[in-house]
């Protein structure tokens, strides 16, 4: 960060929070700790109120206490977002269906850069499941501190929501297709569909080891492909009109599309 012709480093932890600045000397000039939904328990220093950037890297408002995390805000106080998310949440994880909810209320583990989608944390889950393997051998509460340091080192993040784990399907009867849907597990979205109102029709996996753009695309451009709501039992659009993302959705799954000819 640059300041009056000053320049100020930025520390994380494995979180992603900023922990501290340091000036061009090594001085250490802000301090912060929070709790594990982002609320400042402690700041100090001459360059603590100016800096914008705190917990898991977000841009914060002193005046009001929020989160600017680009298509909302978030309230650390009681751990929701203030408005609703524009994405749908996945039909097979009930967490998501709550637009409003941060992080699927697991902050430690996930983090959420620009208010869609919550991202793991890797080295958050290594070092859990470090300490828990210290705890088992029988090396003590000094052991497992150690490990899961040790877990925490070298940082690095994954976005949940980009791996290839969704896989598309149509419900057919008379050979004819009925419903289009998406899910990230296929066994039990089959036996679902068997005990529900969509039993007399046949489950076929279109598509699998999509990403979650991939597959809203997908979805969607089967959705259209079989005469929409007019011929198929959907009850809703897989991406509504004022979606942001609809074109990018769309974008990212021509190729899977196209494969399917």
């Amino acid at each position: 960060m640059k300041q009056d012709d000053a320049t100020y480093f930025y520390h994380y932890n494995a979180h992603g929070d900023v922990i501290a600045l340091t000036d061009e000397q090594g001085n250490i000039v802000a301090r912060y700790q929070y709790d594990a939904w982002g609320n400042i328990l402690s700041q100090s220093g001459e360059m603590a109120a100016e800096n914008p950037y705190r917990y898991a890297g977000y841009q914060y408002d002193e005046e009001t206490g929020l989160y600017y995390l680009i298509a909302r805000y978030y309230h650390p106080t009681h751990g929701v977002f203030l408005s609703l998310d524009p994405d749908l949440g996945d039909a097979d994880d009930i967490l998501t269906q709550n637009g409003y909810t941060y992080a699927n209320n697991n902050p430690v583990m996930l983090v959420d850069p620009d208010g869609h989608f919550p991202w793991l944390l890797i080295n958050a889950g290594l070092a859990a499941y470090e300490g828990y393997q210290a705890y088992k051998s029988g090396k003590g509460w000094k052991g497992v501190a150690v490990a899961a340091a040790f877990g925490f080192v070298g940082g690095g993040r994954i976005k949940a929501t980009k791996q290839a784990s969704y896989s598309i399907y149509v419900l057919t009867k008379n050979n004819k297709v009925v419903y289009v849907g998406r899910t990230k597990n296929v066994v039990s979205r089959r036996s679902a569909h068997k005990l529900g109102k969509h039993r007399d029709a046949m489950f076929n996996v279109v598509k699998s080891n999509l990403t979650y753009a991939e597959a809203r695309g997908l979805e969607h451009r089967l959705y259209l492909k079989y005469g929409g709501k007019k011929k198929l039992r959907n009850v809703i659009r897989p991406i509504s009109r004022k979606n942001k993302k609809y074109k990018y959705y769309m974008s990212v799954s021509r190729n899977a599309y196209r494969s399917l000819r």
